[in-house]
């Protein structure tokens, strides 16, 4: 759990911003309120968050690498050098970028696992607790509806 101006800080932008992603419906579920009344975001709404504003990120990357595409072929060699940084700096940045894409997977692999086995052990709990009771397996129970009155008044003995 986070608090949206960690958040902010985390990803450099605004409350305000952090605020805007967080009202809407995808993220219903991952932001709770503390006893402070301070708004705390989930794991999961973290990596949502995260993915949204690195996928903003990205065009600014496409940017660069247009930049850099349509320099002037006949440059001095000293802007040869300066492409040459910038080129590494693009790669640097990618990197990091790749990395903290790997590490939001693994995460979300985990949060998804750990929900899984919770519904398992709920679900097999719930059908224990049918069969303690002699109800028998759960989906075992079918239930009839009695004929409807038009049924009753009109059909054949």
């Amino acid at each position: 759990m986070t608090t949206v101006k960690q958040m902010g800080d985390r990803l450099n932008v605004s409350r305000v911003s952090i605020y805007s992603q967080i009202k809407k419906p995808e993220f219903k579920g991952h932001t709770f309120k503390d006893a402070a009344g301070v708004t705390q975001i989930d794991d999961v709404g973290q990596a949502m968050l995260e993915a949204r504003y690195l996928q903003a990120q990205d065009e600014t990357i496409k940017d660069i690498i247009t930049d850099e595409l349509n320099i002037d072929k006949g440059e001095s060699g000293d802007g040869k050098e300066a492409v040459k940084g910038k080129n590494t700096e693009l790669l640097a940045l990618l990197q990091r970028q790749l990395e903290t894409k790997d590490e939001q997977i693994n995460n979300l692999l985990r949060i998804v696992s750990n929900q899984q086995q919770i519904q398992i052990t709920h679900f097999l709990t719930d059908k224990q607790s049918a069969v303690a009771r002699n109800d028998g397996p759960m989906d075992a129970t079918v239930t009839t509806k009695p004929p409807s009155w038009y049924k009753r008044l009109f059909s054949r003995r």
